[in-house]
Parts: C-alpha cells; structure tokens; sequence
C-alpha cells in the first residue's frame, strides 16, 4: 500500500480535530510548515482540551512538553527547532497520559492558523525511545496494531471532510477548509514499509479508507473557559 495524500492548510481558517481520546502520552504527525506565514509571528500547530499547544510564541502549556523530536532525534522544545519549507516527523511526549481532544493546525478559536500540510497523524498510550522514533522515520517496523498505539488517522480519503482512524478505535476526526494534495513525506509509515508483514497490514487497514461525502463539515467545540484562556495567552 503506498501513500498518495496529505492535507493542505491555507493558513488563514483551516483545521483538523480530532475526537476525544483516552490515556494519551505523545503525539507524532508528518508535518511540513511553510516559511511563509499568513498570521505574523503566532501560529498554532497543535492545542489539546487538557490545556497544552504547541505554537510559534513562548505560550503557557509549552514548557509542560517533556519532548520533542525532530526526524527521531531529539531538540529543545521551542519552535525553533522545527525546519520549514520540508517534511518532517514531529513528535511530542506529555508528562503524563490525558484525555484529550485536539485540534492541528489553529487554536480553538480558529485563529493563529499554520500554513502547511499534515500527511499522518499517531497518538501513543506511551513514549517512545530513540530507537522505536528511528525506525518510524526510516519505514514504518510496526503493525497498526502496535502496543500502545491508540489512533492512526493515515489521511488517505482523498476526498470529503472525515477521517478515519485506521484502528478503528476512535470517532471520525474532522478536517475544515483545507485540501486534499497528491503529496507525501519520502518516508511517511505507509509510503515505505520496512518490511512485507507490514505492508500487508497497511493494505488490511486500507479498508478503513471509505470515501466520505464532501459536503461533510467539522464543528469546532470550544472547551471549557478555564482551558481556552490558557490555549490564547
């Protein structure tokens, strides 16, 4: 199975949510962020319900990041140590596991947008070593049914406005405004399988990729008033 799409965001209002999802300790996702920003010196690549984002300013909830690696090796949690204008394997551990909803790409308040493109999406029960990151980035060595693994939205629709969570685990998650693009990371999990096992559970997973209707639209659930004060401080 080989990846075609990624999602383009415009920078302006576009974004993903995803559902609430349990006993979550990182996050990774294949991002590129473009040089050129559409809001100035702030914008918002990832804000959970549970009060941590992770944005171009030095914000409240930065700092209770306890990791952050770039193409599996690991950097200082400051967006500074995120290139632009390439691809790249994000990932973020938390110090402890939260249920949280999450929204890529905006605050929730839809503003602060980042301009860029998502292809995959993990969210992990647990951290991750260097080693396990590595091989992540170099080809995907795992089922979709890795230990620890609570949700893969893969972003192969290719059309429409959901995605599905390729474990079949979790609720759709919900994109707005942004564009389905013939374009991927090189090493993107299902774009460079390591080995033939895992190609075939890619493939098996692939079966979750049902087209939805595009005239599918996201609602964007603000939380609770405490938590949204510390998403825009």
């Amino acid at each position: 199975m080989t990846s075609f799409w990624s999602l383009d965001f415009d920078g302006v209002s576009d974004y993903i949510q995803l559902p609430e999802i349990e006993a979550v300790r990182a996050v990774s996702v294949w991002l590129r962020r473009d040089s050129i920003q559409a809001h100035g010196s702030t914008q918002t690549m990832l804000v959970t319900s549970s009060g941590l984002q992770f944005e171009s300013t030095d914000t409240q909830g930065e700092d209770a990041w306890t990791k952050l690696c770039i193409d599996g090796i690991e950097q200082p949690v400051t967006w500074a140590s995120v290139p632009a204008s390439r691809w790249l394997h994000l990932h973020l551990e938390m110090p402890a596991s939260v249920t949280i909803g999450a929204v890529f790409m905006c605050n929730w308040q839809q503003q602060n947008c980042l301009h860029g493109s998502i292809a995959e999406t993990y969210l992990w029960q647990r951290i991750l070593d260097s080693r396990e990151l590595g091989i992540i980035v170099a080809g995907w060595d795992h089922s979709p049914r890795d230990t620890g693994l609570l949700g893969w939205y893969r972003i192969e629709e290719g059309e429409g406005g959901s995605l599905l969570d390729a474990l079949e685990i979790n609720g759709m998650a919900y994109m707005r405004g942004s564009d389905w693009a013939l374009e991927f990371p090189e090493f993107a999990t299902s774009a460079k399988p390591a080995v033939a096992t895992v190609a075939a559970a890619v493939t098996a997973a692939a079966k979750f990729t049902t087209k939805v209707p595009a005239t599918a639209k996201p609602v964007l659930t603000e939380p609770t008033e405490t938590v949204a004060a510390s998403a825009t401080s």
